[in-house]
């Protein structure tokens, strides 16, 4: 099962905590701000192509998609994560490169996909990497070079 990085969600918690406590006011000051993390979306060309890239790599499954808007969505965990048609409504973001958040993946799941995407050379650099602090990734990268950094996680 595909999971969103656990820091990203630590440090979400965290400053969701730091908001509620700091009794944050608009300008009358009668109303605290809350704030939660609503979306994380990537740009592509082509949503088809791209939504069937999504299901079959990352065995996500899509729980709303509309061709005439080139909007596919998915959860996450609860959180929602959704492709994009560039252009159709959902943004005009460059394609490729970075995404800018990074996906986790248990540590079983990963061991099964990652040699795969490798020996399919889905992968940037073609290989899956060791960080410096013993971490294990790979960057998959999606029919239009947007490059997902999937954290392999031990549960």
């Amino acid at each position: 099962m595909l999971l969103y990085n656990l820091k990203a969600k630590e440090a979400a918690m965290q400053i969701s905590t730091v908001l509620r406590s700091n009794s944050m006011k608009n300008r009358k000051g009668n109303h605290k701000m809350k704030i939660h993390l609503s979306l994380l979306k990537i740009p592509v060309s082509n949503i088809e192509t791209s939504l069937k890239f999504y299901e079959e790599q990352l065995q996500i499954n899509n729980i709303f998609y509309v061709q005439e808007y080139g909007w596919a969505q998915f959860d996450l965990d609860g959180i929602s994560f959704a492709l994009y048609q560039i252009n159709k409504g959902g943004g005009s973001r460059t394609l490729g490169g970075s995404i800018d958040f990074h996906f986790a993946m248990d540590a079983n799941v990963f061991d099964d996909v990652a040699p795969q995407w490798l020996s399919n050379h889905l992968l940037k650099e073609n290989m899956i990497h060791t960080g410096n602090d013993g971490s294990t990734f790979v960057e998959l990268l999606d029919p239009d070079q947007n490059e997902l950094k999937i954290i392999r996680i031990e549960k």
